[in-house]
């Protein structure tokens, strides 16, 4: 089996942290170039910790050797579910009951204690229907922002319809604040996630008519 796609890299601000793990639909999706029937069987890839957590996760990928315009890897990868693991008990859980969804972006968030990165909350962004009605989710579809604890539980949807992001950061404790594109709107969250809930919303200054 090939070595999980994952590009990681890790933020720090005044002891917050956030660990990213992209994933990005880049498999065509069944009614544009390739029927559903010939696209390649999803698998689950290698389990991963999640940083200064007794658990680990793993993606259910769908991975094609076509090369892609959309990845940042050799290969083609969607991740359609993540599979989480209590390295104490040996239990283990799906986030989503489909395997239909793709997750577009994993984000790890937590305080850097002592050196040491301690995860407290996951960040998704998620494509779980079909908005332009072509028949398939892809990049062109709008995005979900979710979140749970570092388990994996307790999937919350915070911020639904988005078209595109210009940056998540967490700003403080449990603070997320998150700018991105809604029904033509450019427009700046800021999420508490301990809640979790959206508990301010500003749009953005106006950029000028040149700028789309």
């Amino acid at each position: 089996m090939k070595a999980t796609a994952i590009a990681l890299s890790c933020l720090s601000l005044a002891g917050l942290s956030g660990c990213e793990i992209f994933e990005q639909p880049v498999v065509p999706a069944p009614g544009e170039t390739t029927a559903a029937s010939e696209l390649p069987p999803k698998q689950l890839f290698d389990f991963q910790p999640i940083q200064g957590t007794p658990y680990l996760m793993a993606p259910i990928n769908r991975s094609d050797d076509r090369s892609s315009s959309f990845s940042s890897y050799g290969g083609g990868y969607t991740t359609h579910n993540l599979v989480f693991l209590d390295a104490v008990t040996l239990a283990t859980q799906r986030l989503f009951e489909t395997n239909d969804y793709l997750i577009v972006s994993t984000t790890e968030y937590g305080e850097t204690i002592d050196g040491n990165f301690v995860t407290q909350w996951l960040v998704y962004l998620v494509i779980t229907a079909d908005s332009n009605d072509d028949g398939g989710l892809d990049h062109r579809d709008h995005m979900t922002l979710a979140t749970t604890n570092d388990a994996g539980e307790g999937y919350t949807e915070v911020i639904t319809g988005i078209d595109k992001t210009f940056g998540i950061t967490l700003v403080g404790p449990g603070s997320l604040v998150v700018a991105y594109e809604q029904a033509g709107t450019k427009t700046v969250s800021k999420v508490n996630l301990t809640e979790p809930a959206v508990v301010n919303t500003q749009p953005l200054v106006d950029l000028g008519a040149e700028v789309k």
